[in-house]
């Protein structure tokens, strides 16, 4: 089969569509089917990644959505895209084409031009707000209400919660390793992370916070390569003790078995950690990630601030005494085997 995967990453929307993406697609290759993306040049696009994992990527006109109102805009003409899908359905035989949106900028319009030119068309979505024309649909967040009814065809296949989570397979093999662990790991391991992309430096606000609170904590700091305090983490990160800094790290799991905890981002990472049973405090740092952090704080899941400034002893004491159970919750909720069932429902 052949995939077509559009989907964009920058400073502004963040990179976590084109990491999902990644997972699925790399899963697919593995099954012996070709994947070709299509993903347009922005200010912190990831482009380079995916050819240097040896993807083939065909390449939209740049758009700065740096300074757009809605920067989840496509960034051209919808005609202008289906031209260059169409061209490189021209250039491949493939009995069935498969077309996968992981953009919000996507919908049904779209969708609905695209039709004639594939046999099925699948979107991830976190929304539930567009309305789409599409086969299968797949939101992978932990939801409480469900509005797709109203939104996608009736013959649509619908993929819902955390059993479908996208994770790649060193989760799922990092998860076998827990069964060994020789019990529960120091409060003071916890893992930083505020997305790869991180432009308003949560990071190092975060670390500052935990050095505040005077506890020996022993940070894992995640971050890309592009982040806009990189060298002064480095040396705040060399006066702690048994703390590391890891710039876009391709061991997340292994990073993540050495913590007891979790201070960051809500976003795909959420599924990753919970796998692993990583709880810990989240702050949502986009519109996105609000509604479903804020189910799993009220179903026991995990805690939640607004701000990072109000990270106090208190919270942190709250944490440590319900650690255990959340964690327990947490690898209940997501098996690390949502990755092989969304496959197996694309290449039935």
């Amino acid at each position: 089969m052949l995939f077509l995967i559009r989907a964009d990453a920058s400073f502004r929307i963040g990179s976590g569509h084109i990491m999902r993406c990644l997972t699925l697609a790399q899963g697919l290759e593995k099954e012996g089917h070709k994947c070709i993306w299509f993903c347009r040049r922005r200010p912190g696009h990831r482009i380079e990644l995916l050819k240097n994992r040896g993807l083939e990527v065909i390449e939209l006109p740049f758009y700065d959505d740096s300074q757009a109102e809605n920067p989840f805009f496509i960034g051209g003409e919808v005609s202008e895209e289906i031209c260059a899908i169409k061209t490189v359905i021209k250039s491949h035989s493939s009995d069935f084409i498969t077309f996968i949106s992981d953009h919000y900028g996507i919908g049904k319009d779209y969708e609905t031009r695209l039709r004639p030119l594939v046999q099925r068309i699948f979107v991830i979505d976190d929304l539930q707000e567009a309305s789409h024309d599409c086969d299968i649909l797949l939101n992978q967040n932990y939801l409480k209400e469900v509005k797709y009814a109203q939104l996608v065809p009736r013959h649509c296949q619908v993929l819902l919660g955390p059993k479908y989570a996208l994770l790649r397979k060193e989760f799922w093999e990092a998860r076998q390793k827990l069964a060994q662990a020789p019990g529960p790991l120091s409060f003071s391991k916890v893992l930083v992370f505020f997305g790869g992309m991180d432009t308003q430096n949560h990071t190092l606000k975060a670390v500052q916070a935990l050095m505040a609170t005077h506890e020996p904590f022993s940070p894992e700091v995640v971050v890309g390569k592009e982040h806009p305090s990189l060298n002064l983490l480095r040396d705040l990160l060399s006066s702690i003790h048994d703390a590391h800094l890891h710039v876009e790290t391709q061991q997340m799991a292994e990073v993540m078995l050495k913590c007891g905890w979790y201070l960051g981002s809500g976003g795909t990472i959420t599924w990753e950690r919970m796998c692993l049973g990583l709880t810990g405090i989240v702050i949502p740092v986009a519109a996105n990630q609000l509604a479903f952090t804020q189910a799993l704080v009220r179903d026991g899941y995990q805690l939640m601030l607004n701000h990072i400034e109000e990270l106090n002893k208190s919270l942190l004491n709250k944490l440590a005494n319900q650690l255990e159970f959340m964690r327990h919750k947490c690898m209940e909720l997501v098996d690390g085997m949502g990755t092989k069932r969304v496959i197996q429902c694309l290449l039935n």
